[in-house]
């Protein structure tokens, strides 16, 4: 294939037109897996450590605690109010 001058400038732009894209996109796809590989590490230190086990085992400990101060809240009232009554 025989090019003209001209074409030939069009194909050298569009070239470098096209390396320039790679190269964004080499720059993007190194990012993208900087950040997988950071993640990956969070996850596997996060399943390592069983934080999500103990995660879940503290949220259920929290709601029984929170469970009880209610009754003992109750339970003082209740003392208050017979306090209260016999004071009367």
């Amino acid at each position: 294939m025989i090019y003209s001058e001209r074409e030939y400038k069009l194909l050298l732009e569009e070239n470098r037109k096209l390396k320039k894209e790679n190269e964004i996109k080499d720059q993007e796809n190194k990012l993208l897996k900087k950040q997988n590989k950071q993640q990956a590490e969070v996850i596997h230190d996060l399943d390592k450590n069983n934080y999500r086990g103990q995660c879940e085992t503290l949220k259920l400990e929290n709601k029984e605690l929170k469970k009880k101060t209610q009754d003992v809240r109750r339970k003082i009232r209740a003392i208050e109010n017979q306090s209260r009554k016999k004071q009367q």
